[in-house]
């Protein structure tokens, strides 16, 4: 039976250690990444469901009451930021833009963090 040095077995053990931080930190880049993009899509389908329930104008109801505290926020930010321009309410278009452009932006710093 041959001897292992000390050297050895430290060096075994830095690299069985720095493949766990590698593995550990893919890991969590994989469930940060997919817990953007689900947290985007589910507010862009939050988002389009209450655009969809102000074009058919429903009593007003439970489902209606949270779709716009989720979404209200977002909408009057960006109210403020588009002039008036008489019926047309163009700010669901800029939130849906906002929405995607802060999700590619968090994927990007993941991106350059993880990987």
């Amino acid at each position: 039976m041959s001897k292992s040095s000390p050297s050895t077995i430290i060096s075994c053990f830095l690299h069985i250690s720095l493949y766990n931080q590698k593995d550990y930190s893919l890991h969590m880049y994989d469930f940060l990444h997919s817990f953007v993009k689900y947290i985007t899509e589910l507010f862009t389908l939050v988002l389009f469901a209450r655009i969809l329930m102000s074009w058919f104008n429903p009593r007003p109801n439970a489902i209606y009451y949270f779709l716009i505290d989720c979404t209200d926020p977002l909408l009057k930010m960006v109210r403020g930021l588009l002039p008036p321009l008489g019926f047309l309410d163009l700010s669901p278009l800029l939130a849906f833009f906002l929405i995607q452009l802060v999700s590619s932006f968090l994927l990007q710093i993941l991106h350059l963090i993880f990987v």
